[in-house]
C-alpha cells in the first residue's frame, strides 16, 4: 500500500468515524428534545393539577362554613319547640337572620311532621302547606335519626338551583321538626369554577356527590348525570378529582388532552420522521463506509474461515483414524452429520499397467461422489478415504448407487472397500471394518469391491464344514486350552494347500469374531496389524496370534445373549407408553430379575431403569420436534407417569427443559 492509499484510507475511515459518532449524537438530541417535550407536559398537567388542589381548598372552606352553621342552627333550643304560637314566630324570626348568615345559603325553612306545617322567612307560617317538600323529602326525613344530616341533589326553583341541606332535629315536646337549609350551589360555581372553564373545548370543572351525580356543571343539561357516564364517553380527557369532605363531594376537572398537546403531538411526529430518516441515511453511509474499511481485514476473516475447514477436517481425520473420546470441539464443529455414516476408501492398484497419473482418478472420484452422497474426502499419495453421509442404513442399495456413479474405465484402476454403517462418534469403527474388508477381500478374491458386511468369502465358506473349527468353538466354550491349541495346529499346519489355509485363516477369523461380540472391532484392529506387519503366511505368527486371544474372551458371548436382548428390546419398543416392572421385562426375556439387572451393567454399563428413561426421553425428543404435539402431552406420549417427573428426567438426561428443546429445534431448521 503506498502511502497516497494509506492517506485515502485514513481519510476514509475518519469520515466514517465521524458519521458513526453522528448517529448517537442524532439519536441523543432527539432524545432531549423529548424529553423537554415530555417534561414541558407534565408541567401543565401539574399546573392543572394544582389549580384544582387550591380551588378545592378554598371551596371546601366555604362549603365547611356552611356546615357549621347548619350545626349551629340546629342547637338553638328555639327551634326544638314550637308547639305555642309565639314560639313558631320566635322561631321565624330567627330563621329570617340566620338566613343572611352566609352568603351561600339561599332560604333556611322548618318543617314540621306532627302538625304538617313550614316556617318560611319569606312567607311566614305555611299552614297549608302551599311549600310543603317534595314526597321523597318527607321519606327522606321521616327516615333521619336526630342531629343527622343529609344533602339532597339538585333542585331547581324557577330556573335556580340549589341543594338542600336537611338537619332533623331532637325532640323536646311532641314536635318533630326538621331544619331545610337551601343552598344556593349555582353561587357556588360562579364564584370558584367559572373563572377556571375559560375554555370549555379545553377545560371543564363542575361538581358531583359522592355517588358521582352530577351537582353542578356548566352544560345544564348534564346535571343528574353520574360521573363515570361522563368518563366513559370521553376517552380523551384526563379526568381528576378533589375531595371535598365537608359535604362529601368531589370536585371535578376535565382536560381535553387531544386538544391541549394537539401541537406537541405534531411538533413530536415531525421529529420523530426527521430523526428516523436521517438514523437510516447515516445507517446507509456508515455501512457503505464499513464495507469499505472491512475490505482489509476480509483476507484475515477469510483465513480465519480456512484455518476452521482446516482444523474440522482435522478432527473428521483423527476420528476416522483413531478412536477419539467425546468432546466440546466435536458437538460444537461437527454437529451436522447424518446418524448413518460409512467409510470408503478408494486404493490404486499397484499393477505395472496402472495408470501412471494417480491423481486424477481421485479427482474424478471426488468429483462424481458429491453428486450423489454428501461426503467428505482425505487424500493419500495412492489410496483416498471417503465419509459419505447417509438417508439410512441400507448398505447394499448405496453400493449399488457407487457403482452405477463410478462405473467407467478408471475403475480398473480401483479398489474400494467399504465399511460398516456407524454414527459419526463410532465412524473409527467403520474405518477398521474398511480395512478388515480390503486384506481380507484381496487375499480371497479378485473382486475391486470389497464391503465388511457382504465380503464373497461369505458365500463361497457358507456351506464349508470343517470339523477342527468346530472343535475349536467347542474349545472355547469349555475353556479347554489343550483342545484349543490342538485345533490350530490342525488349521494351520504346514502340510495345507494355500487354498486351504487361506479357508481356515477366513473361518477361524469368522468365528473369533462371531464370539469376541461388542469386543471384535478391537480384535478387527489387532487382526489387521498381524495381516499389514507379518501376512498371514507366517504359520508361528497367525499361531501365535490366535493363541493370545483365548485367554481374553468374556465368560459369555454375544451368542448367548443376542437373544436376550432382542427380546428385552422389542418388549421395551412395545411397551414403553405404559408402566411395567422389572419383574415383567425379565419374565419376557427368559431371566432372572437379578441377572437382568447384570446383563444390562454388563452391556449397557447402566442399570435397566437408567436404560428405559434414555429410551422413553428419545422417543420424547421425536414428539418434541413435531409441533403438532403439545409440551404437556409428550409425556404422556413418551410414558412417563406424570409432567414434573417428566420434566425433570428430560433435564436431568439434556441439561435442558422440554420446552427449550423444542424451541432449540425451530430455531435449527430452516
Amino acid at each position: 500500500m503506498t502511502s497516497q492509499d494509506k492517506y485515502t484510507f485514513l481519510v476514509k475511515a475518519l469520515l466514517v468515524m465521524v458519521m458513526v459518532s453522528s448517529l448517537p449524537l442524532l439519536l441523543f438530541s432527539s432524545y432531549n428534545i423529548n424529553l423537554v417535550i415530555t417534561k414541558a407536559m407534565e408541567m401543565v398537567n401539574s399546573k392543572n393539577q394544582n389549580e384544582l388542589t387550591r380551588t378545592g381548598v378554598l371551596m371546601n372552606n366555604s362549603l365547611r362554613q356552611v356546615r357549621e352553621l347548619a350545626n349551629s342552627i340546629m342547637t338553638e333550643k328555639a327551634f326544638a319547640s314550637t308547639q305555642t304560637e309565639s314560639g313558631k314566630w320566635k322561631a321565624l324570626q330567627l330563621l329570617t337572620e340566620k338566613q343572611f348568615a352566609n352568603p351561600y345559603i339561599k332560604e333556611v325553612t322548618l318543617y314540621n311532621e306532627n302538625q304538617k306545617y313550614m316556617l318560611i322567612p319569606s312567607y311566614g307560617i305555611d299552614r297549608n302547606m302551599r311549600y310543603r317538600p317534595d314526597p321523597e323529602m318527607e321519606a327522606v326525613v321521616s327516615r333521619m335519626s336526630f342531629y343527622e344530616v343529609k344533602t339532597t341533589d339538585t333542585k331547581t326553583d324557577d330556573g335556580h338551583y340549589t341543594v338542600d341541606i336537611i338537619g332533623k332535629l331532637p325532640v323536646v315536646t311532641e314536635d318533630r321538626n326538621s331544619l331545610i337549609l337551601h343552598l344556593d350551589i349555582e353561587k357556588i360555581y360562579y364564584d370558584f369554577l367559572k373563572q377556571l372553564n375559560v375554555d370549555p373545548e379545553l377545560y371543564d370543572y363542575y361538581l358531583t356527590n359522592a355517588e358521582g351525580t352530577v351537582l353542578y356543571h356548566p352544560n345544564l343539561a348534564l346535571v343528574g348525570q353520574t360521573f363515570s357516564g361522563l368518563e366513559s364517553s370521553k376517552p380523551d380527557r384526563k379526568i381528576n378529582t378533589y375531595q371535598l369532605d365537608s359535604m362529601n363531594w368531589k370536585l371535578v376537572s376535565e382536560v381535553n388532552s387531544r386538544l391541549l398537546y394537539r401541537d406537541v403531538t405534531v411538533l413530536r411526529g415531525r421529529m420523530v420522521t426527521i430523526a428516523f430518516a436521517a438514523s437510516v441515511l447515516l445507517l446507509l453511509l456508515i455501512v457503505m463506509g464499513l464495507r469499505y474499511l472491512y475490505k482489509p481485514f476480509r483476507y484475515i476473516a477469510q483465513r480465519a474461515e480456512e484455518n476452521e475447514a482446516k482444523w474440522k477436517k482435522t478432527m473428521l481425520y483423527r476420528l476416522i483414524k483413531d478412536p477419539q473420546p467425546r468432546s466440546a470441539d466435536l458437538e460444537r464443529f461437527l454437529p451436522a452429520y447424518s446418524s448413518y455414516l460409512v467409510v470408503v476408501v478408494f486404493m490404486i492398484k499397484h499393477e505395472e499397467e496402472a495408470v501412471p497419473d494417480h491423481s486424477s482418478i481421485l479427482e474424478m472420484v471426488e468429483d462424481r461422489l458429491p453428486k450423489m452422497f454428501r461426503a467428505d474426502f482425505f487424500r493419500e499419495e495412492r489410496e483416498m478415504i471417503s465419509l459419505v453421509q447417509l438417508s439410512d442404513p441400507d448398505i447394499n442399495r448405496f453400493l449399488t448407487e457407487l457403482m452405477l456413479e463410478l462405473d467407467g474405465d478408471w475403475m480398473e484402476q480401483l479398489m474400494i472397500c467399504v465399511g460398516g454403517v456407524h454414527s459419526l462418534l463410532d465412524i473409527h469403527n467403520s474405518y477398521t471394518e474398511a480395512m478388515y474388508a480390503c486384506n481380507i477381500g484381496r487375499i480371497y478374491s479378485d473382486t475391486d469391491v470389497y464391503c465388511f458386511s457382504k465380503l464373497p468369502m461369505d458365500y463361497e465358506t457358507r456351506n464349508l464344514a470343517i470339523p477342527a473349527v468346530e472343535e475349536m468353538e467347542l474349545a472355547i466354550r469349555q475353556h479347554n486350552e489343550k483342545a484349543y491349541s490342538e485345533a490350530l495346529d490342525v488349521l494351520f499346519s504346514d502340510k495345507l494347500t494355500v487354498v486351504e489355509y487361506n479357508h481356515n485363516f477366513y473361518l477361524t477369523v469368522s468365528l473369533l469374531l462371531r464370539l469376541y461380540g461388542q469386543e471384535s472391532l478391537s480384535f478387527l484392529q489387532e487382526l489387521n496389524r498381524l495381516i499389514t506387519e507379518r501376512g498371514i503366511m507366517n504359520i508361528t505368527g497367525v499361531k501365535q496370534f490366535f493363541l493370545s486371544k483365548f485367554q481374553t474372551f468374556q465368560k459369555e458371548y454375544d451368542g448367548d445373549t443376542k437373544n436376550y436382548f432382542h427380546k428385552i428390546e422389542a418388549f421395551i419398543a412395545s411397551k414403553y407408553r405404559v408402566n411395567f416392572s422389572l419383574d415383567e421385562l425379565a419374565e419376557a426375556a427368559g431371566v432372572t430379575k437379578q441377572h437382568l439387572i447384570a446383563l444390562f451393567k454388563q452391556f449397557y454399563n447402566r442399570t435397566p431403569v437408567e436404560y428405559i428413561n434414555e429410551y422413553r426421553i428419545e422417543k420424547a425428543k421425536q414428539h418434541l420436534a413435531d409441533s403438532a404435539a403439545r409440551i404437556s402431552d409428550v409425556g404422556t406420549l413418551a410414558g412417563f407417569n406424570s409432567n414434573s417427573y417428566f420434566a425433570k428426567v428430560f433435564k436431568q438426561y439434556t441439561g435442558i427443559t422440554p420446552s427449550e428443546y423444542r424451541q432449540l429445534i425451530h430455531n435449527r431448521q430452516p
